[in-house]
């Protein structure tokens, strides 16, 4: 069988992995080999030779190269979603006094 991934692409957010198998091709005796075009966005892992794990770094797109002991490659796109901020509480750097002038004033 022709080497295939579980799934024909990944989105996953920052901070967060999905698992994506690997399959056909000619795996060597330990597994398959992933590498990640750009480590800034994603980062990958082969665990028990045919776990691909793909975790999300920061907002972008990248292509995973999977390959076998024979050379052949199967091209994975990953995307990873910019994430919005959302503030639960003031921001860090505003003081309660600024807060306070702020809802106080009329003008």
């Amino acid at each position: 069988a022709p080497l295939s991934a579980s799934t024909a692409a990944v989105t996953v957010s920052i901070g967060n992995s999905t698992v994506v198998t690997i399959s056909g091709g000619v795996p060597a005796a330990s597994g398959y080999v992933a590498s990640s075009g750009n480590t800034g966005v994603a980062i990958v892992q082969v665990t028990n030779g045919n776990n691909l794990t793909v975790a999300g770094v920061s907002a972008g797109q990248v292509t995973v190269t999977i390959s076998d002991s024979k050379g052949n490659v199967y091209a994975l796109p990953v995307t990873v979603p910019p994430t919005a901020s959302f503030y639960t509480t003031a921001p860090g750097n505003a003081s309660p006094t600024f807060w306070v002038e702020a809802r106080n004033r009329t003008n």
